[in-house]
Order: structure tokens, then sequence, then C-alpha cells
């Protein structure tokens, strides 16, 4: 099974509907687990501060 990776630019995305939708609704809506979001939630600050390239965070 292969680790699937995001770009920054979904990542924030997520972030910016989190705001509005519950996790539930987000994890459908972008085909995401759960779990997933929540770690993308803890890493906000690192994410938004982030000013490389917009495909990963190195």
């Amino acid at each position: 099974m292969t680790r699937i990776t995001y770009p920054i630019a979904f990542k924030l995305e997520a972030l910016k509907l989190l705001e509005t939708l519950s996790d539930y609704k987000v994890a459908a809506l972008l085909n995401v687990a759960r779990r997933t979001l929540r770690n993308w939630q803890k890493q906000r600050n690192e994410l938004l501060a982030y000013k490389g390239n917009k495909k990963r965070l190195k």
C-alpha cells in the first residue's frame, strides 16, 4: 500500500472548509480520512507559514 501525498494548496483548502463544515462532511467531500484532516489541523500554523513550493512541505 502506498502513502498518498497531498499538495499544500489542497491541505489549505481543506482547512478553509473545516472552518464552516464538520470534519465528517469535509472528509466525504474531499475523499480524505478524518484522521488526516485532524493531523492537518494540528499542522495549521506550519502550513500557513510555509513560503516555498505549494506542492510539498519539507
